[in-house]
């Protein structure tokens, strides 16, 4: 299909000629399938080797979902799914349906705040857990150990929920984050000491960090 952007989304101007009107270049990862048979994933990963992604600091995460115009008539949509994390043995995860185009049903949003709910309850029973976030349709998973801090690997997918073979293309577009957690954190350390009389010193320390408090080394 001819290529349209995601709607809502401008085009930046090329600054560096400033008496042109050249605008910068806007595309999509494209998964081109041939025939993926019923029940199988397609997917593109990326690894981030030398540096991990920190996520800590956000609230949420975004992007555009493209589902080719012929899946329409399919009797089962196809699903998408967007993983993240620090390999492909820890990592969250989105699923959810595609339909045709750029609908707005189709974007991916994910709140790290239902994320890290679900990893505290699963840590808790021991139990892997899939929670359904939207009715029957979009769902998040936590496999493995995984962390918002530690983010080395991400996975855009496909899987093939009909009974024929997909043929056709899903476009991402603008993986972005929001809602910067400008959350104040605070810490405290309190020593003192005491001497009693011919019987010694007495020594004793306290401290406390909020979970919003991070060093420099550490954001």
């Amino acid at each position: 299909p001819d290529y349209e952007s995601p709607p809502g989304v401008i085009r930046e101007r090329d600054k560096t000629q400033p008496d042109q009107e050249i605008l910068a270049n806007e595309q999509s990862l494209a998964l081109i399938l041939k025939g993926v048979p019923p029940g199988q994933s397609r997917q593109a990963v990326k690894y981030y080797t030398y540096r991990p992604l920190d996520l800590f600091n956000y609230r949420q995460m975004k992007m555009f979902v493209y589902g080719d115009r012929r899946w329409g008539t399919l009797a089962a949509r196809p699903q998408s799914f967007f993983r993240f994390g620090l390999d492909s043995l820890n990592f969250y995860e989105y699923r959810g349906p595609v339909y045709p185009g750029w609908d707005a049903r189709n974007e991916i949003l994910i709140k790290f705040s239902d994320l890290t709910a679900i990893k505290q309850l699963r840590d808790s029973t021991k139990i892997r857990i899939v929670r359904v976030v939207d009715g029957d349709t979009v769902m998040y998973r936590v496999v493995g150990n995984p962390s918002l801090t530690q983010v080395r690997y991400l996975a855009a997918g496909v899987t093939n929920r009909d009974l024929q073979p997909l043929y056709g293309q899903l476009w991402y577009n603008e993986l972005r984050l929001t809602e910067v957690d400008d959350t104040p954190g605070w810490a405290y350390r309190f020593d003192a000491q005491v001497k009693l009389a011919d019987l010694g010193t007495v020594s004793f320390n306290y401290s406390k960090v909020d979970p919003n408090f991070h060093t420099l080394e550490q954001r």
